[in-house]
């Protein structure tokens, strides 16, 4: 599940890429819209009706999330909204990993907090997904010293900062813009983690 309690860090975006990145890598995947702004479902929609439709299914979800996964799913990634306490802490207790995606930057370190907290006690693992980040930017290192002093698990790869990849919002990417956008080695990553 991508999980945060700001809005405007990525999770819609990264949960959209690295379900696409997991499908291209042959799984069957679905994404389940928990935000009610629907952002996940607008995406698949857009796509639909602008392009080739997206390869795996985005349904809007409420809180029932096991009732409503297809049968054939590898992997359920959840899209959940920001700063909705009783979303987030229902899919926390659903979820076998919390993907939290983050600027590197201390307001959004301090809003991340709450939810790295509430991952804890619902005994959720979580992992902290550096987005738009800059190459040699000190805050980065800073950002990741203090989450490893917390013993807070941080993906391997970040996502820099970069035009190309806010374009990918409501496109159907091609394997090109995922490898180049850093989705399909996070995509690796989970992979290798759940093995």
């Amino acid at each position: 599940m991508f999980v945060g309690a700001k809005g405007g860090v990525g999770k819609t975006t990264s949960a959209m890429l690295t379900a696409a990145a997991l499908q291209a890598g042959g799984a069957n995947v679905c994404v389940l819209d928990t935000d009610p702004q629907g952002s996940a479902a607008a995406w698949a929609d857009h796509v639909e009706q602008n392009a080739v439709p997206l390869k795996f299914p985005v349904i809007p979800s409420g809180l029932n999330f096991s009732k409503q996964i297809p049968p054939d799913s590898e992997w359920v990634i959840l899209d959940t909204p920001p700063g909705n306490p009783d979303i987030i802490r229902a899919a926390l207790k659903w979820a076998d990993l919390a993907v939290l995606p983050t600027r590197p930057g201390a307001l959004d370190l301090i809003q991340l907090i709450p939810v790295l907290d509430e991952s804890e006690r619902s005994s959720t693992p979580a992992a902290v997904l550096l987005v738009q980040t800059r190459a040699g930017v000190k805050e980065t290192d800073e950002i990741k010293e203090i989450l490893a002093d917390r013993q807070v698990m941080v993906i391997e790869t970040q996502i820099p900062l970069r035009a190309r990849t806010s374009r990918l919002a409501m496109a159907h990417p091609g394997a090109r813009d995922l490898l180049a956008s850093g989705y399909q080695d996070i995509a690796n990553e989970l992979k290798e983690a759940f093995q």
